[in-house]
């Protein structure tokens, strides 16, 4: 479990299935991981370690990469997934594909509920700590 520091990284990136390096670069920058370069230096080391795979788009633009986990990265992500249950007391889930999928949902409803923490008026934000304590709760 040495790569668990990267977690949020290649949770994000499994969360944004075929994202684009820059949109991905824009992303991580958009959740405080660094400036560009940093994020670009993240995306190359994920590389590196095996989480990612870097493809040709799946737009026209041929100078556009797409970014996607790799099953090596799939695994940490149950792993982790394993052992925060272990530490919670939670029961297991069955090991499929159905795992990731509401580790990835609630990524983004937590995403969603800083969102609008950030960007909300002073009458969405109480509603929008309870929605977001909720989230972190069923977590």
């Amino acid at each position: 479990m040495k790569l668990v520091g990267l977690a949020p990284a290649v949770l994000l990136i499994a969360q944004h299935r075929a994202i684009s390096i820059s949109e991905l670069v824009h992303l991580y920058q958009q959740m405080g991981f660094g400036g560009a370069r940093s994020c670009r230096k993240l995306i190359h080391r994920l590389e590196r370690l095996e989480l990612i795979a870097i493809a040709p788009g799946v737009r026209g633009d041929r100078r556009e990469k797409a970014v996607a986990p790799t099953p090596r990265a799939m695994q940490m992500l149950g792993d982790l997934n394993g052992l925060l249950d272990q530490i919670l007391g939670r029961s297991p889930p069955p090991p499929d594909s159905r795992l990731f999928d509401e580790i990835a949902s609630r990524a983004q409803q937590i995403e969603h509920a800083v969102l609008f923490e950030k960007l909300g008026d002073r009458h969405n934000r109480q509603r929008n700590r309870v929605i977001f304590q909720r989230v972190v709760d069923e977590f």
